[in-house]
């Protein structure tokens, strides 16, 4: 596996594959900080996570692009499977991969938005937006999980980029108004992902329901998307 991660660093520095969207975080990340600039209360390392729940999402995009989308659509995959003849290996290489970069994207926008507000209020807010990612990391997780689907799934990265930016955006709103509208019951609200993302609360227990749903979609996606990778002709 050490051999596909240098081989996937080269490509990705030779053809600046996160360039952009690292550069975007960076001015979103500075953009939000300036704009919370003035606040000092206590509320303001939540105030600091909750801006970025609806845009973070939209960022995994790139990881699921650089290690399962262009690899597959380009059927450049075979190159590596040739070598391989162990698909779960390759699979679990690219999975994994795909939410470690996604992980470090939340790391870089949350620590520089709390770097950068240090900077300009004097508040250091680093432990508790951590807290805050820490308590959010299952549900990014599955969200992640499910773009990597999304893009195992889908023959072109265009169909992918848009099946996942609709579902990110208008999934849980849709879902949630039809089951009001339909079933005239909210009780699903708490396993809607995206929303939930701006709900969390850290003084209460880690594992909630809606943590432990969100672990379980996400094992369920891997295992969706091994059957898919394992079953595929790349020809």
């Amino acid at each position: 596996m050490l051999n596909y991660l240098k081989a996937d660093v080269y490509r990705m520095q030779k053809e600046h594959l996160s360039l952009l969207s690292l550069g975007l975080l960076l001015v979103f990340a500075s953009l939000f900080a300036y704009l919370y600039r003035e606040d000092t209360s206590q509320t303001a390392a939540q105030n600091l996570v909750m801006v970025w729940t609806t845009l973070l999402p939209l960022f995994f995009v790139t990881p699921a692009k650089i290690f399962l989308g262009e690899d597959l659509t380009n059927r450049t995959i075979n190159n590596v499977l040739i070598k391989s003849q162990n698909r779960l290996k390759v699979f679990a290489y690219k999975w994994g991969m795909t939410i470690a970069l996604a992980w470090s994207y939340l790391v870089v926008a949350l620590g520089v938005t709390s770097l950068v507000h240090h900077l300009l209020s004097g508040v250091a807010s680093y432990s508790l937006v951590f807290t805050y990612l820490w308590y959010q990391l299952p549900l990014y997780t599955v969200i992640i999980s499910l773009c990597a689907l999304i893009f195992a799934f889908f023959d072109r990265i265009y169909q992918s980029y848009m099946v996942y930016i609709i579902i990110a955006l208008l999934f849980d709103q849709l879902f949630s108004l039809m089951m009001g509208m339909i079933f005239q019951t909210d009780k699903l609200t708490p396993y809607m992902m995206f929303n939930q993302l701006g709900q969390v609360d850290i003084t209460g227990h880690y594992l909630t329901p809606t943590s432990l749903v969100a672990i379980l979609f996400t094992i369920f996606y891997a295992l969706a998307g091994y059957l898919l990778f394992a079953k595929r002709e790349f020809k």
